[in-house]
């Protein structure tokens, strides 16, 4: 039962934000590098995924210290300083500046875009951040993840462009950083985060404007439903 002086919590609605079990996988290092990135993220844009991280490190916390003490793997150094360079905690990705972390030369209107302080530290690792074609209304820029199987890139999409309806070959993770994607579960603006798994069919529309620019990460492969979703796989290159 909730504490007479406790301020009920705003639910989030679970469409376009994180949940709580890969939150805790992000903050545990269980998930893959580029979906973390993904929620690292999100979680640099989105102050209700924040507050939610810093409960749930509460309880972890509090876990922790219920438990008794064992044995370390063997390899558990390693992997904590592997995992250093990215920010972690709610209260860290709240604070992570995006200034002194330069976009590389080569593409002026990536440099303008309002890149969220984990994604800004991954392009800066880039020898050129430049776009490329990958298909029709469709540039993008492949993201340095050094481990894992999915893959991350930057999409930017031309307003008004429809994604036919299609399936996911394993996970697909969606995070709008300028414009618009409308969806079936709604519309997805800067900051949003759509998580779809194999099963999980859809079509998406560019809204109108501006180009749509996202970051995508991909565990498997786009699978068509439609012959212009077909067709544009083959022209579509990787």
């Amino acid at each position: 039962m909730m504490a007479a002086n406790q301020t009920p919590r705003e639910p989030i609605d679970p469409a376009h934000h994180v949940g709580d079990a890969e939150l805790l996988e992000h903050a545990v290092g269980a998930c893959d590098e580029a979906v973390s990135l993904a929620v690292a993220c999100h979680l640099a844009m989105c102050g209700a995924c924040r507050a939610q991280m810093r409960r749930l490190d509460a309880i972890g916390g509090a876990l922790l210290e219920a438990q008794a003490p064992g044995e370390l793997d063997a390899n558990a150094l390693e992997t904590v300083l592997a995992r250093l360079d990215e920010p972690r905690g709610a209260e860290d990705l709240a604070r992570a500046p995006a200034a002194g972390v330069p976009i590389l030369a080569g593409d002026g209107a990536l440099a303008r875009i309002d890149l969220p302080a984990p994604l800004r530290r991954r392009v800066a690792r880039l020898a050129q951040a430049r776009w490329r074609y990958v298909a029709p209304g469709v540039r993008g820029i492949d993201l340095p993840v050094g481990s894992g199987t999915a893959k991350a890139q930057l999409l930017s999409l031309r307003p008004g462009l429809t994604i036919p309806r299609h399936d996911h070959g394993a996970l697909e993770v969606t995070l709008v950083l300028t414009g618009a994607l409308l969806d079936e579960d709604g519309r997805l603006a800067r900051g949003d985060v759509l998580f779809r798994e194999p099963g999980q069919r859809h079509r998406q529309n560019v809204e109108p404007g501006e180009d749509c620019v996202s970051l995508v990460v991909n565990a498997g492969s786009f699978v068509p439903l439609t012959w212009t979703g077909r067709l544009l796989r083959l022209i579509a290159r990787p």
